[in-house]
């Protein structure tokens, strides 16, 4: 019969807590077993597949999103509908819920480097959030031009 947690003594406590932490062990040994015999069946499905790298640089094929918009497109989007910009954080959250699909593990670094590498986007430094440039006008340049002859 199980006696209650109240009824054992401490060294009773810590043979149990033995018994469960080795067998957790035991069990961790065994998923790792079980997962490198995994990944050996999926690379080898992907090469009869014909999406492998050949038998010895195999990878395991993982399909791109379908997005039918860029990424810079759903940035766009979400920042002309916040006038006074968004964190990172906020435009990440924004951008996945409007439906971007994405594999990564590290969202927030690749819309980062979306942004960095965007005209079209600037960082506001005091405020801490990101904007959209607005347009520069043509009738501007052209004046400006006709200026400088």
């Amino acid at each position: 019969m199980a006696r209650n947690a109240r009824d054992l003594s401490v060294i009773e406590l810590q043979r149990l807590l033995n018994v469960r932490q080795s067998e957790r062990k035991s069990l961790d040994k065994r998923r790792q077993k079980l997962q490198k015999e995994l990944d050996v069946v999926e690379r080898r499905i992907a090469q009869l597949e014909g999406l492998g790298h050949g038998p010895r640089g195999a990878r395991r094929a993982v399909k791109r999103p379908d997005n039918v918009k860029s990424l810079h497109e759903f940035v766009k989007d979400a920042l002309s509908r916040n006038k006074k910009g968004c964190t990172l954080e906020e435009l990440a959250n924004k951008v996945l819920s409007a439906g971007y699909k994405t594999h990564s593990s590290n969202f927030k670094n690749v819309l980062y480097q979306c942004i960095y590498n965007s005209k079209e986007v600037k960082h506001d430094d005091k405020t801490g959030k990101y904007q959209l440039v607005k347009p520069v006008k043509r009738k501007a340049k052209k004046r400006a031009k006709a200026a400088a002859r």
